[in-house]
């Protein structure tokens, strides 16, 4: 798991705000941090329930799984964009869209729940059409 730090750092280095290796500044790390809890504290009221809670310490961990965390430092490099005046790069778009859908994806499908299906009767039991019995 990440920290708050690193995925700032990754959304500022998809928008070549930082360089490689560069930490964010601290004004940069306080602001990139209340624009992350706007973003996600959003995402939950659109049922994109990470898991996360509002953060105030840049060195603590983030609380979101290792599986979203491209696609929530590459959408906070789109939040970041306009603040910056910087532009994404079409394979930087194109690799914030991907880790996206992939929380999208995972979201949906945790949320899924079986269908029953006790009334076909026993496991392994055939049902007959033609009879309307198994």
């Amino acid at each position: 798991m990440s920290t708050n730090t690193e995925i700032v750092s990754d959304a500022l280095r998809t928008l070549k705000v930082l360089a490689e290796g560069a930490t964010p500044t601290a004004e940069q790390a306080s602001d990139a941090l209340r624009r992350l809890n706007q973003m996600l504290a959003t995402w939950e009221v659109d049922s994109i329930v990470l898991g996360y809670h509002a953060q105030t310490d840049p060195s603590a961990t983030c609380p979101i799984p290792d599986w979203a965390e491209k696609g929530v430092a590459g959408m906070l490099a789109v939040e970041l964009a306009p603040e910056y005046a910087a532009t994404l790069s079409l394979e930087a778009a194109k690799a914030v869209g991907d880790g996206y859908e992939v929380i999208l994806r995972r979201v949906i499908s945790l949320g899924m729940k079986g269908a029953d299906m006790s009334h076909l009767g026993a496991s392994g039991a055939r049902y007959n059409i033609l009879t309307d019995t198994f």
